[in-house]
Parts: C-alpha cells; sequence; structure tokens
C-alpha cells in the first residue's frame, strides 16, 4: 500500500509541474495570439483532462523536467497541437 501512495505522490505531483510549466504557458500563448480551438475555448475542461491524463503517464512525463533537449521537443510538440485552428 505504501509505494500506491509513493506512486500517487510522484503521479500527481509530476502531472502538476508538466501542466503549470508546460502546458499552462502555451495555452496562454496561444488564446493570447487569438487561436480559436478546443484547447482554447475551454481551458478548464482541456486542463482537467491534461492533468488526468498526464497522471496515467506521469513516467514518461518525467523526463521533460529534468533533460532540457526533451523539455524543448515537448514543448514544441504541445506548440504544434495547441496552435491549431479548428
Amino acid at each position: 500500500m505504501d509505494w500506491l501512495v509513493g506512486y500517487l505522490v510522484f503521479a500527481l505531483s509530476t502531472a502538476i509541474c508538466v501542466w503549470l510549466f508546460y502546458y499552462l504557458p502555451v495555452v496562454r500563448a496561444a488564446r493570447a495570439s487569438g487561436v480559436s480551438n478546443t484547447f482554447t475555448n475551454s481551458p478548464i475542461l482541456s486542463s482537467i483532462v491534461y492533468l488526468v491524463i498526464s497522471v496515467v503517464i506521469a513516467p514518461m512525463l518525467f523526463m521533460p523536467l529534468f533533460n532540457e533537449a526533451k523539455a524543448q521537443l515537448f514543448r514544441q510538440a504541445l506548440q504544434e497541437e495547441i496552435f491549431k485552428q479548428d
């Protein structure tokens, strides 16, 4: 049971950090530049979905937090997807 609590703490903290450092700035930049899509039209719902998915895939999202090359690739991929128009 202790390992499950430990993993949940790891997964939640990783998901929140990735959301705060990568996802939220890209969504804000997209909204500021006038992009209209699901991410920018309903940012609260898309953030909740992103956080839930991030908790599930937390081990894969852990690397961009500590590796700058991976972080740039991750940020670029997010920008490409979020800046698409509907």
